[in-house]
């Protein structure tokens, strides 16, 4: 059965859409998205059934604003049956879910974001597709859009269909589909979900249950053509565009130039930051000092993609109590390590993503994404290594380090000063790249963060006296589990 539906909207969002185009580097904006599922944001209502596109974009948009996200990225509204999937089991890839209303309404939601100045992300399944016969799968009969081998043609983790993309055909319907979303309904970017699949031919196969390419080895040399030629052709049409990989197996080069042997995504999720700092926070704090180099790590690899951080991955809802349950400490020590480890994030380079339910404390995360998108040190050169500088990276005894955040003048610097620690610092030293004054702007240890109040309120004079090999230093006091972050006020008069 077919739908023909009206698609007609005056938009109301071009002074958004001119502003969108004269950006020439993503890379260089505030990026903070907040990822959530209109589904599950729907149960929150008293009246589940009656909230609407037009109602969810209200709603959402009140408190992505009040938060201070710079957009809003939506778990698949690809027309799905499976509710349990999330959406990531599409069957309709040309149709925003009936489930919140019409067509009209999604351009209406779309449209209220960009009037408030909100980006709006579309997750996108160009990897696999509903098995459900009543769609795409065996469309006539035969493997039309998927693969017949079983070894090519199902997800064995997922048990979605995937798409041959060597057929002319399938890169023709996934190339126009993404067309269709960025020109039908102004979305700002695509998230493609699952591209491990596409990029390699033994993802989540053991030896027999694959089949190898005409070299013998395990790249899917058709999907890696195709992921180049959707990049080139959604670039070209939509040069203002966000293209976004999520992909688990470490494949090189995807958001290098595809002339230059890349891919030509924009942005990467970076798995091993969440991966690495969750591992991380659920040592005692023995095994903090012992796996000191994982606060590291993410910079060791920091500049190979532009890469986006996450805590929470984005995958399936956040479950909180799960993410609490596996950090070291009481209720109080728990609460001071996550505001830590959330306070390194947004002070590390990458852009910033969280999904719905992971901001509990909601003061926080409101304190630490105003200072992102007011200190264009934190992301003015995110992929530039103008951007950062260690200073400390030898204190494993405390769990602390110490790095700054450099924008295009002295004054927009920050120097960031981590305590993974239990140990209260009366007054810990770190070197400072300027002599002059420097005045708290965060301290995660504040009491209207739920912290003990072990702040410094007063703006601190460098002295001259050698620290982390620089020629001056500050002398401060420092919580245990607390990130501290000074920013730069220029020489003392």
């Amino acid at each position: 059965v077919s739908v023909v539906a009206d698609l007609s909207h005056r938009w109301h969002d071009r002074e958004y859409l001119v502003k969108r185009s004269r950006v020439i580097d993503r890379g260089s904006e505030p990026v903070a998205v907040f990822e959530c599922s209109l589904d599950s944001w729907r149960k929150k209502s008293e009246n589940p059934e009656q909230m609407t596109y037009r109602e969810l974009a209200i709603d959402i948009l009140r408190y992505v604003k009040d938060m201070g996200y710079t957009h809003v990225e939506l778990k698949p509204v690809m027309e799905y049956a499976d509710e349990a999937s999330d959406g990531y089991k599409t069957t309709g890839y040309y149709a925003p879910s009936a489930r919140f209303g019409t067509p009209a309404d999604f351009k209406y939601f779309i449209d209220t974001m960009h009037e408030a100045g909100i980006g709006v992300i579309l997750d996108w399944t160009p990897g696999g597709f509903s098995p459900d016969t009543n769609y795409l799968a065996s469309f006539d009969g035969t493997g039309l859009y998927e693969h017949i081998d079983p070894r090519q043609g199902v997800h064995p983790l997922w048990g979605t269909k995937l798409f041959n993309h060597g057929r002319p055909e399938v890169r023709s319907f996934l190339v126009s589909n993404a067309a269709f979303w960025m020109r039908e309904y102004h979305a700002d970017g695509l998230r493609l979900d699952g591209c491990s699949t596409i990029l390699r031919l033994d993802y989540a196969r053991g030896a027999g249950e694959w089949v190898p390419n005409l070299y013998g080895a395990s790249d899917n040399l058709e999907g890696i053509d195709f992921l180049k030629g959707l990049c080139r052709s959604f670039h070209r049409s939509f040069p203002d565009g966000l293209l976004i990989m999520e992909e688990s197996t470490d494949f090189s080069d995807v958001t290098a130039d595809p002339d230059e042997g890349g891919l030509g995504f924009d942005f990467k999720w970076n798995l091993h930051f969440n991966e690495e700092m969750l591992r991380y926070l659920s040592l005692s704090s023995a095994g903090r000092r012992k796996e000191y180099g994982i606060l590291q790590n993410g910079m060791l690899h920091h500049y190979f993609e532009r890469f986006i951080l996450s805590l929470s991955r984005g995958v399936g809802p956040f479950d909180r109590e799960r993410f609490r349950s596996g950090i070291d400490g009481s209720d109080q020590a728990k609460a001071a390590l996550i505001r830590t480890a959330y306070g390194y994030m947004m002070m590390h380079p990458g852009k910033k993503l969280f999904t719905s339910g992971e901001e509990s404390d909601r003061e926080y995360f409101r304190a630490l994404l105003g200072l992102y998108r007011s200190e264009p040190a934190l992301y003015h050169f995110d992929y530039s290594e103008s951007g950062f500088e260690w200073v400390n990276t030898m204190d494993a005894d405390h769990s602390a380090l110490t790095f700054l955040r450099k924008g295009e003048k002295e004054e927009d610097t920050l120097v960031v000063v981590c305590n993974f620690s239990d140990e209260d610092f009366e007054s810990y030293e770190a070197g400072v790249p300027y002599a002059g004054k420097y005045k708290e702007i965060l301290n995660s240890d504040s009491e209207e963060f739920g912290g003990t109040g072990r702040v410094n309120k007063r703006v601190k004079l460098s002295r001259a006296v050698k620290a982390d090999e620089r020629e001056n230093s500050l002398r401060f006091c420092l919580a245990p589990r607390s990130i501290a972050v000074f920013r730069y006020q220029g020489k003392q008069e």
